[in-house]
């Protein structure tokens, strides 16, 4: 899903009291590099980008790493309704 800006000022969260799962897909240049340290900030930005999302709505995180080449670096994350079943 493709979230949309509301206005210059709000961005509107999607999901609304649901629960959520994020799949998370990250480029790194250093095989050094801990892949946990990615999920807080992710979650922190989006907490400041969307007033009605909370964190404690995360029920579902799936993490992935990739070595890529130095400067083609990335942070793909999709959002969707978590469901148990």
């Amino acid at each position: 899903m493709l979230l949309m800006m509301d206005n210059q000022d709000n961005w509107e969260w999607p999901f609304g009291d649901s629960q959520v799962s994020f799949d998370v897909k990250v480029g790194l240049s250093n095989r050094q590099a801990d892949l946990d340290n990615i999920i807080k900030p992710c979650l922190d930005t989006y907490q400041s980008m969307y007033a009605d999302f909370n964190d404690n709505k995360v029920y579902y995180v799936q993490l992935e790493k990739f070595i890529v080449k130095k400067g083609e670096e990335y942070l793909d994350v999709t959002i969707t309704e978590y469901s148990d079943t």
